[in-house]
Formats: C-alpha cells, sequence, structure tokens
C-alpha cells in the first residue's frame, strides 16, 4: 500500500476518506499498482477543478458495494461505477494520448452529452459508454464470481449499438446507443468494448459489425509510460434503422492491461484521424 500511495498519492488520499473504503470496487484493485486506471484516475483528481463538476463521477466510483449487498443492487452500483470509470479514462485518453482538453457539460432538465473536447479542427461534444455495463451473473460482482453475460461477440456489440434489441437481464427494449447518442447531442460516441481486444480477424469482424465500411488507415500512437495505442480508421455508414445526423463518429476502445486498441468508425468527418494528422 505504501508504494500505491507513493505512486498516485491524490487516489490514495480519495479512497482513504471514503467512510467504509474497503467496500468499494476501487479498493478492490489497489494491491495492483500496474492498474492502468490509477494513472487515469490521479490525471482526473490532478485537473479537477479545471475539469469542472466532478462530483456525480466521484459519487459513482465511491460506491459501497458490501458482499453483504442484494446481488441485483450490487450489480446496479457495478454498472454505475463502469460507467464512471470509463468517462475517466476517456478523458486520459483525450488529454494525454490524443493533445486536446476535455470539459465536463453540467447536468440540466435538457439531454446533454458527458463531455466537450477541443481539438485542432475546433470543439465536439462525446457521449461515452461502456459495453461491460451489460455484464450480469448471479453472484456479487466482487465475489470473483461466475459472468453468465458478457458481451463479446459481433452480434452482442451490434444489437448494443445499432439494432436496441430487448434486454437480456430485464426484458425491456433497449435504444440503441447510436440513436441515445444523437438524441444527448453529441458528435463522437466513444465505447468501451473486449470486441476489439485481438488483432486477429479484425477486419472481417468489422465488415460484420458494420457491413457498410471500408477501412481507411492504421497508426500506432505513442504514449508516455504506455503501450501504443493500435488505432485503425474506418468510412462506415451505421446499420440503423435511419441514419444519426449529428453524431459523425463511433471510437470503438479496449484500453485493458492487456491491450492498448481503438477502432475509428467515421460516417463524417475524419475527426480523429484529421486531429491526430495535425498534431504529429
Amino acid at each position: 500500500m505504501e508504494e500505491f500511495s507513493s505512486s498516485y498519492p491524490k487516489v490514495s488520499q480519495f479512497i482513504a476518506n471514503r467512510p467504509c473504503s474497503t467496500e468499494t470496487f476501487l479498493f478492490d484493485s489497489t494491491s495492483n499498482v500496474e492498474y492502468p486506471f490509477w494513472a487515469e484516475f490521479e490525471h482526473f483528481l490532478s485537473n479537477s477543478e479545471r475539469l469542472g463538476n466532478t462530483v456525480e463521477i466521484l459519487r459513482k466510483l465511491s460506491s459501497e458495494a458490501p458482499l453483504t449487498l442484494d446481488i441485483p443492487k450490487a450489480w446496479e452500483k457495478q454498472r454505475d461505477f463502469r460507467s464512471a470509470q470509463f468517462e475517466v479514462t476517456v478523458i486520459f485518453l483525450i488529454e494525454k494520448c490524443f493533445s486536446g482538453k476535455a470539459l465536463l457539460i453540467p447536468t440540466g432538465n435538457d439531454p446533454t452529452p458527458d463531455f466537450e473536447v477541443e481539438f485542432s479542427q475546433g470543439k465536439f461534444t462525446i457521449e461515452a459508454k461502456a459495453q461491460s455495463g451489460q455484464q450480469r451473473g448471479d453472484k456479487h460482482p466482487r465475489h470473483n464470481g461466475p459472468i453468465l453475460f458478457d458481451p463479446k461477440k459481433e452480434t452482442d456489440l451490434r444489437s448494443w449499438l445499432f439494432e436496441g434489441k430487448n434486454s437480456s437481464r430485464n426484458g425491456r427494449a433497449m435504444e440503441p446507443q447510436v440513436i441515445a447518442a444523437e438524441k444527448q447531442g453529441a458528435d463522437i460516441l466513444v465505447c468501451q468494448t473486449d470486441y476489439v481486444e485481438t488483432e486477429k480477424d479484425l477486419l472481417s469482424q468489422i465488415s460484420i459489425l458494420c457491413p457498410e465500411s471500408q477501412f481507411v488507415e492504421r497508426m500506432t500512437l505513442q504514449v508516455a509510460n504506455r503501450k501504443p495505442i493500435d488505432a485503425v480508421f474506418f468510412q462506415a455508414t451505421y446499420p440503423c434503422a435511419r441514419q444519426p445526423i449529428m453524431l459523425k463518429e463511433i471510437w470503438l476502445c479496449d484500453l485493458s492491461s492487456s491491450s492498448y486498441r481503438i477502432v475509428v468508425l467515421s460516417r463524417t468527418d475524419a475527426i480523429l484521424s484529421n486531429h491526430l494528422k495535425y498534431i504529429r
């Protein structure tokens, strides 16, 4: 724990200040100093005043989920935690990896995306979603029990992004993430998914996910103290019942310890690709 505190002082202090820190999802990973999220969270806490209102994200990251908690409620807390965790990761990605600037957008009565980003071409709005929020199991998520549903196939991702079928968890109709992001007013939808974890058959996988897509280019992005990011770019028409108007780009991200890859599906205006070429 001493090594963790010296490496990530703000994160360590944040966890220590939680009333029941050992009952949180955050605490469970403190034994792993190499966990990529710690550097992302340290950056977030170090820049919290500039980023805007961080209260809701920090609340979700602080969620207590004792092993005695009702299992469905524990999985709800897990979903909230992963959602907030991914927002922190995306901010780190934008600022430290892409040399952009992020600003959290205050929530109000009207739908709003998660944050605004400033790139070389101008400002864009982003909605961040974690596909792992669909995970569920019959044991507490902190119990390391088996996960009954873990979306990793093309059909899972395609349904989640574009088709909006009924939820396998509660049977309710799910709105496609592309349409939901459009309603939020987002230019870019950034998604956490394990789908792009491996390089094998990536092109054929994308052709199944998004049949009207064309490979454009590939970049290797060097990041300080991180594995290089493998960024793969496609021009695509999204297989939705109706095409979005405002949403221009989808980023599919796997930023785990074993992989650092982004697949970009651009409908119009190659936002990320053009920005990266400008700053290189």
